[in-house]
C-alpha cells in the first residue's frame, strides 16, 4: 500500500509560476466544476471563467456561468470556522523494494489555503441535497458530536 509524505509548503509558497517561485502568496480562489478538463498548466480563469459568473435573477446566491456553452450554477459558500482548504500538488513519488514487492510512496504537497470555495452543477439549481452542502452540514454535527459537553 502507498505511504502518503505530506510537506506543507504553504508558509514557503514553494509553488511555481511560470517557472519561478512566488515569494508574496496570492488569495485561492477554488472553483469545483462537474466535469474534468484534460490540461495541465495555468489558465486565465479569472478573466475568462469568475469574471462572467452573474447572480441568478431569481436567487441573489445563485450564479450562472458557463463552460463551452453549457449552462452552469454554482453556489459560494464559506468553510466553517474551525476549518480550511488547502491546495495539494501531486509530487513525483519514490520507489523503493518492500516484502511485496516494489512500492511508491506518495508525497503530496500544500501549496496553498482557501476559506470560500464556489461549486457549480450543470443545468441545476444549488440545493441542500448537493454533496458540499451535505458536507458542511456533517462538519456541524461532527462538531457537535465530537467537541466538548457544555452544561
Amino acid at each position: 500500500m502507498p505511504q502518503r509524505k505530506f510537506v506543507d509548503r504553504t508558509a514557503e509558497n514553494s509553488s511555481q509560476e511560470n517557472g519561478s517561485i512566488i515569494s508574496e502568496p496570492k488569495e485561492v480562489v477554488v472553483h469545483h466544476v462537474p466535469f474534468k478538463v484534460e490540461f495541465e498548466g495555468q489558465a486565465n480563469v479569472d478573466s475568462k471563467f469568475t469574471s462572467n459568473s452573474v447572480p441568478a435573477p431569481s436567487d441573489s446566491k445563485v450564479l450562472i456561468n458557463q463552460f463551452r456553452g453549457r449552462p452552469l450554477q454554482g453556489q459560494k459558500f464559506d468553510l466553517p470556522k474551525d476549518y480550511e482548504g488547502l491546495v495539494a500538488l501531486d509530487l513525483k513519488g519514490t520507489t523503493h523494494e518492500t516484502d511485496d514487492g516494489p512500492s511508491k510512496d506518495a508525497e503530496i504537497s500544500l501549496v496553498n489555503r482557501f476559506d470560500t470555495m464556489t461549486y457549480w452543477n450543470w443545468d441545476r439549481v444549488p440545493s441542500g441535497m448537493d454533496k458540499h452542502v451535505k458536507l458542511l452540514d456533517w462538519m456541524e454535527l461532527s462538531n457537535i458530536l465530537h467537541g466538548p459537553i457544555e452544561d
